[in-house]
């Protein structure tokens, strides 16, 4: 199986484009959903009202990938070589355009401040009170990711050790723990108090913070892990239109998000196979979106707070059609010109990355 596979390209380009679409209806627009049609305002209510689960796809897709290209690496001997070049191509690959949107983010906001710099670019914002008050709070799951590479060879190793009852054993504890720790309270660190500061549960997996984020997207990392190992059971035809097919109740009904994250991953199954979806994700619009995906999540949240901002300060009405499209544009563009200056050229300057 070839390392780049299109159709996900193209799902990772969705994905970005759906948390951004629910960062900003959720924090600035969803309030008017309820003016709308029915059927749209059920749409609002639940499946844009879900966007954070995209994080979950990318976690999934990024352990997908990362076993595809490491799969032979890391199956029967762990080397210190080895390991160090992961890390090193992790690092290249998503540390400076992090870098650089944590320094415009502060220039932007004029809200520097040593503490949070020092946390921010050592990369444990999500283990800290930082992202109470952050400006840009889609950064946590950078944290959670970067954690999670630091184990990832030692997990990948372990894993390909293990039988199929056990990994099928595993799997129901995983759905089981995703189910409970949304009722969960979440403990974070707060180092300017010295003390252990909780946070009320979500009630859903839109859990960034702490040890249950990291819980959340070690499990989807292992679901990642479970669609490369047997993709060819999961991406059968009859059950990738069955997943297809149960998206209509999340639409129409509030279900638990567990449940969701069943049908991402088999529906992520499906794309590997070349079907009438995985077709259109090829296209090459999308595709760009999913190359320009990572500038697009890392800024969209400080492109919404600037626009937001603004409106508070002028006549820019929170209610309207422009409010609703300005950002989105705003985001894209400045994806791509993050993508094309930075992503492409910059970080092969800096770190000569082929």
């Amino acid at each position: 199986m070839k390392h780049e596979i299109h159709s996900l390209t193209g799902l990772r380009g969705i994905a970005a484009f759906y948390v951004m679409i629910f960062h900003f209806m959720n924090g600035f627009f969803i309030k008017n959903y309820q003016t709308f049609p029915t059927a749209l305002n059920l749409f609002f209510k639940n499946t844009i009202s879900h966007g954070y689960l995209s994080v979950d796809i990318f976690f999934m897709l990024s352990s997908f990938v990362l076993c595809l290209r490491y799969q032979n690496e890391f199956k029967n001997k762990m080397e210190i070589n080895s390991y160090q070049n992961f890390m090193k191509r992790r690092f290249k690959r998503i540390y400076p355009v992090y870098f650089i949107c944590i320094i415009f983010t502060m220039l932007v906001f004029k809200n520097f401040s040593i503490y949070n710099f020092i946390f921010e670019s050592l990369l444990l914002n999500a283990y800290t009170d930082i992202n109470l008050y952050n400006y840009n709070i889609a950064t946590w799951s950078l944290s959670i990711e970067w954690t999670i590479y630091l184990i990832f060879p030692f997990i990948l190793f372990v894993l390909q050790k293990f039988s199929k009852i056990f990994l099928i054993t595993l799997l129901i504890v995983s759905f089981w723990i995703l189910y409970h720790i949304q009722f969960l309270s979440v403990s974070i660190f707060n180092f300017r108090l010295m003390a252990i500061s909780k946070i009320e549960p979500t009630y859903n997996l839109n859990i960034h913070f702490g040890f249950l984020a990291l819980l959340r997207a070690l499990i989807s990392y292992f679901l990642g892990y479970l669609i490369f190992k047997y993709h060819k059971f999961f991406n059968h035809k009859i059950i990738f239109i069955l997943s297809i097919i149960l998206i209509i109740p999340v639409v129409f009904y509030n279900v638990n998000d567990v449940f969701i994250i069943i049908l991402f991953m088999f529906f992520f199954a499906g794309l590997l196979k070349e079907n009438f979806i995985s077709k259109f994700l090829q296209s090459p619009p999308l595709i760009y979106l999913g190359k320009i995906s990572y500038s697009l999540y890392l800024f969209h949240v400080v492109i919404i707070s600037i626009v937001r901002q603004y409106s508070l300060n002028s006549n820019f009405k929170v209610d309207t059609l422009s409010f609703f499209t300005v950002p989105v544009i705003l985001s894209l563009l400045f994806a791509v010109l993050s993508y094309e200056l930075f992503e492409k050229r910059l970080t092969k300057i800096l770190f000569q990355v082929k």
